[in-house]
């Protein structure tokens, strides 16, 4: 595919507070992305007025920024609609691209040979997602995940994706809470119910790695709390038993 043919990219990247991550993110995308066609959209979540004017002196194509604090989800949905490609690119404000290359240029021809494959993922995930089915496209292994009603899989997750814009229109907008655990929990379950798109993973295909654990604004699930709680306690039991 000649790059006067590559499809408009939109690369969201989406923001609170931490204009230092944003930068140093973005310019490692700028520096090993080589796709030509992209337009670079930032939201940000009314982030300090000294962190605003920051912002504004990134390289990006457009600025949406919220008058008052409301969310992750409602940050994202501003985004995409803030964004005018038929592909976007959701990225945090803590993730940095570590491929070089034409990985997106892979991801696109990806996209565009497979009508039922709506994202695809580009981090890395913790947990073994299920495998539907397994196809080749352009000398890559591409990985389909399948979609399970009321399972806990994150197939889909608001970590580094690139999605066909007409997802966004079979799955909706994202729930707009303050609880960062409830908007994405919500649109994973929504995701893992309807079976128009799937989710895949590009075989050896991990451009994107998480930098900013350690300054999240994610606010633990009981259920995560617990099972923090459990796992601690378990230790704690284990060393007195070896102690003895």
């Amino acid at each position: 595919m000649r790059a006067q043919n590559l499809p408009l990219v939109s690369v969201l990247y989406i923001t609170f507070n931490r204009v230092d991550l944003l930068e140093k993110c973005l310019n490692s995308f700028l520096s090993n992305c080589s796709y030509p066609n992209l337009e670079l959209v930032v939201t940000d979540d009314c982030s300090d007025s000294e962190i605003q004017k920051k912002i504004r002196a990134l390289p990006f194509d457009k600025f949406v920024f919220s008058e008052k604090r409301t969310g992750l989800g409602a940050n994202t949905n501003r985004g995409i609609n803030a964004c005018t490609g038929n592909y976007i690119l959701q990225i945090q404000d803590d993730f940095l691209c570590i491929a070089s290359g034409g990985f997106l240029e892979q991801s696109v021809l990806a996209l565009e040979a497979f009508s039922e494959l709506g994202f695809l993922i580009l981090s890395q995930r913790i947990d073994e997602l299920p495998i539907l089915k397994t196809e080749w496209v352009n000398g890559s292994t591409l990985v389909f995940h399948k979609n399970i009603s009321k399972s806990r899989h994150w197939i889909y997750s608001d970590w580094p994706h690139l999605k066909k814009r007409s997802l966004c229109a079979t799955i909706g907008r994202y729930q707009e809470s303050k609880n960062v655990s409830h908007s994405e929990i919500n649109m994973r379950d929504r995701f893992n119910s309807q079976n128009r798109f799937y989710g895949a993973t590009i075989k050896d295909l991990c451009p994107f790695e998480h930098i900013g654990a350690d300054r999240s604004f994610r606010v633990p699930t009981l259920r995560t709390r617990l099972g923090a709680l459990r796992r601690k306690l378990q230790k704690c039991l284990l060393d007195f038993v070896v102690r003895r």
